[in-house]
């Protein structure tokens, strides 16, 4: 399950920080972060398919991370498009594919984060949504086969962070997170 941990505050001296962990698919090829695609943006790259699924543009400054959602196409299938190159196309300003090319990735979380905004992108091969979210602490995670989530954390009257059970439903499994988020 890939997660990344966002620390949201625009108004502080390091406006967004951000922990990330990209443990699935670890047998697939990659090169270490670098700048693999020429320019200014870095990241690891996908040996595969050559996308990644995070970059950092130092000169922006932004960040972009792409979380796996639901399966929606066979791997074999020829159409079907990598999300990798989804975290370069928000870095590089470009717009969202359009509804007969998104058709073509599997599901999907893309986070893009600024100084000044953060914005997430879940493509369920249904709708495409959109969020802004508020400044504070935010958990995105994607779950075996669901559609992931971006949370906010919790915290009690005093700021101290709480116990948080997050829980997603699908037709067919459940994914839950249990613990104490800083």
């Amino acid at each position: 399950m890939c997660t990344v941990l966002l620390r949201f505050e625009p108004t502080a001296d390091w406006p967004i920080l951000l922990g990330a962990m990209r443990d699935e698919f670890v047998a697939r090829p990659w090169d270490p972060p670098g700048a693999h695609w020429g320019g200014r943006v870095l990241g690891g790259r996908d040996r595969v398919a050559g996308g990644t699924w995070l970059a950092v543009d130092p000169d922006a400054p932004a960040v972009a991370a792409v979380l796996n959602g639901v399966h929606l196409l066979d791997p074999a299938d020829p159409a079907r498009l990598s999300r990798g190159v989804l975290p370069l196309a928000a870095l590089a300003g470009e717009p969202l594919p359009d509804p007969p090319t998104l058709a073509r990735y599997d599901g999907f979380h893309l986070l893009l984060a600024t100084p000044s905004t953060v914005d997430v992108w879940t493509w369920d091969g249904r709708a495409l949504t959109h969020q802004k979210l508020a400044p504070g602490d935010h958990i995105d995670f994607e779950c075996l086969h669901d559609n992931g989530v971006t949370r906010p954390v919790k915290r009690d009257g005093s700021g101290n962070p709480t116990t948080l059970t997050f829980g997603l439903t699908t037709d067919d499994e459940m994914c839950v997170l249990v613990g104490t988020y800083y």
